[in-house]
């Protein structure tokens, strides 16, 4: 409804999802956007934790993880694949805070993708979080390491003096030195910016209420997939 009534408005709201201005991820959209990686074929990702608490009224803690902190996942799926179209999810509880989804997607484009996340891996629910965020182009793939380290395997080898022998890989590993700005290397500072030049006219796109509203309706048929639903088709 916010969506509707500001483009109804002719105006427009931004929301938080930091990751897209994250160094590494702004890598890698560059990585994939080269004639070179090919179209997208597959977009995997993982994100784990400690146990997840039930928030904001939301009736349970299962639920409230993929609306709290998933959003902020499913959003980046969005970012490097397209619209996701459909979703087939499995549900596995330990506890009441943790426990764990995986979903298989279909994207608008055609692309499949797979999503592993989880509250079981960690003991420290907010500390220890795993992510780790996979695009494989077309003889190409590109990883991306806990927002911090990255790793791209480009069609061609960048040497010819042992052709029997590979992987050959590109690897962005920084220095603490290098990454010590935290606000600016996690995007934090870019989204603000992203805000600010896009008040003044400098800047289109989002992340904007709808990519709020599509991230959201991914979580929800996480959750409906996975608590009987079976496959679930998210409407455009």
């Amino acid at each position: 409804e916010l969506a509707e009534l500001a483009q109804t408005n002719g105006t427009w709201g931004q929301v938080g999802f930091m990751k897209r201005f994250a160094d590494v991820y702004r890598m890698a959209q560059d990585i994939v956007a080269r004639p070179e990686f090919g179209d997208v074929h597959l977009v995997k990702c993982k994100f784990s934790q400690g146990p997840y608490p039930q928030i904001w009224g939301i009736d349970s803690a299962r639920r409230a993880m993929l609306i709290g902190q998933l959003c902020h996942i499913f959003d980046l799926i969005r970012f490097f694949g397209g619209d996701v179209k459909t979703v087939q999810a499995m549900y596995h509880e330990a506890t009441p805070t943790q426990f764990a989804y995986f979903a298989n997607l279909e994207f608008v484009s055609g692309a499949m993708g797979q999503l592993d996340v989880n509250g079981l891996e960690c003991r420290q629910g907010f500390r220890d979080i795993v992510e780790i965020l996979q695009v494989v182009g077309f003889e190409t793939n590109v990883v991306v390491e806990d927002m911090m380290h990255l790793r791209y395997q480009a069609p061609d080898d960048f040497t010819t003096v042992a052709p029997r022998a590979g992987r050959y890989v590109h690897e962005f590993k920084p220095t603490w030195t290098g990454i010590a700005d935290t606000k600016a290397t996690f995007g934090y500072r870019g989204e603000v910016e992203h805000f600010a030049k896009r008040c003044l006219g400098l800047v289109e796109g989002g992340p904007d209420l709808w990519d709020s509203y599509k991230s959201l309706q991914i979580g929800e048929a996480v959750y409906d997939s996975s608590h009987g639903a079976r496959t679930v088709t998210i409407e455009s």
